[in-house]
């Protein structure tokens, strides 16, 4: 074997090493879907729903966002306090993207439980870490990303409150942001669960411009 071959074969080896690495996130679905609000069709939003878990897991195990933080490094107090939904405001330790990476895949499987309600005064989610359990405002997802199809929309929010999931919490929930496009720099610079959601908005904004088929859907 030639040695520019051999070298190919090694870089291509230890790409698919670097990128292996699988989450599946199931919805719960005995224990999820508590509507305050009879008005909408409870079938229409479950099977967005459920398509918004294909989506979120394809986001969580593509390439493209595997790729975005091995060379990262995030401020500690992105870290919760433990069994808080607040940050460690006195960590001054770097997390590194790996580290982020290693949290985020810990468990191949999980089920986590969605209460799907109508509307938040601002937020479109909300996760305490190692609950199980989170919100979804869908009128805040429909009014905040209005040119994704809702189960896309969704799904960037699911990505997002997963970091939360996993033990991430926000210094604070003001995020200055110009427009739908752009996100706060501060914030998407150092905030590990803002800059998720974006990233996954950006990924999915790309596969659909694309017209990237996703499995399961």
């Amino acid at each position: 074997m030639k040695r520019q071959t051999l070298i190919m074969w090694m870089l291509l080896f230890m790409s698919a090493c670097m990128f292996s690495q699988k989450i599946q996130i199931r919805l719960d679905n005995d224990r999820s879907f508590s509507f305050d609000n009879t008005v909408f069709d409870k079938s229409i939003y479950k099977k967005n729903l459920e398509e918004a878990f294909i989506i979120a897991n394809a986001v969580f195990n593509s390439v493209e966002f595997q790729s975005l933080y091995t060379e990262k490094k995030f401020p500690g107090w992105n870290r919760c306090k433990p069994e808080k939904c607040k940050p460690s405001k006195k960590d001054s330790t770097k997390i590194a993207g790996t580290a982020i990476y290693s949290r985020l895949y810990q468990k191949d499987k999980v089920d986590w439980i969605v209460y799907f309600k109508e509307k938040h005064n601002s937020a479109l989610g909300s996760t305490c870490p190692d609950t199980g359990v989170t919100t979804a405002y869908y009128k805040n997802i429909i009014d905040d990303m209005p040119e994704l199809p809702l189960s896309y929309a969704i799904a960037v929010n699911l990505c997002h409150e997963y970091m939360h999931q996993i033990g991430f919490c926000h210094l604070s929930n003001k995020f200055d942001e110009d427009d739908k496009e752009t996100p706060d720099q501060e914030g998407y610079k150092n905030d590990i669960s803002y800059r998720v959601g974006w990233d996954a908005y950006y990924i999915l904004k790309e596969w659909l411009k694309t017209g990237k088929k996703i499995n399961g859907l």
